[in-house]
């Protein structure tokens, strides 16, 4: 769950792209999971979706450490990966690394988010 304000906007890196619309201070958090916003998906559940279902949330999503996938539900999936990311995963939170200014696309480093799957991240690169 974001807990600043964004927009989807054509990305210089691929695609679509998040953009913050606020400037945002080192150390601030970005996003944090939460299990009452955010969806984690049994395999009882996954496994009922049609399978252009179990794509999308294959393609956007993330796969925890438990073999579930994780799917954030405000536009996480359209953070690009960077090799230099603007954001760090810290537990279960996106913290900005330096000062992000208002209009900059939002990056983090896909190895490092998806590794434990606690915040999704633009996750096309699981599969």
């Amino acid at each position: 769950m974001f807990l600043i304000n964004t927009k989807i906007d054509m990305s210089n890196i691929h695609g679509l792209g998040l953009f913050t619309t606020q400037d945002l201070e080192p150390g601030q958090i970005i996003a944090a999971w939460n299990e009452q916003f955010d969806r984690v998906f049994d395999h009882d559940v996954f496994d009922c979706f049609p399978e252009v279902v179990q794509r999308y949330i294959m393609n956007h999503g993330a796969l925890a450490s438990d073999g579930r996938y994780k799917l954030g539900m405000d536009g996480d999936q359209y953070i690009n990966h960077s090799n230099k990311p603007n954001l760090r995963k810290v537990d279960n939170m996106l913290i900005a690394i330096d000062k992000i200014h208002e209009s900059t696309e939002l990056t983090c480093d896909y190895q490092q988010v998806d590794a434990t799957g606690d915040v999704s991240c633009a996750s096309d690169q699981i599969m």
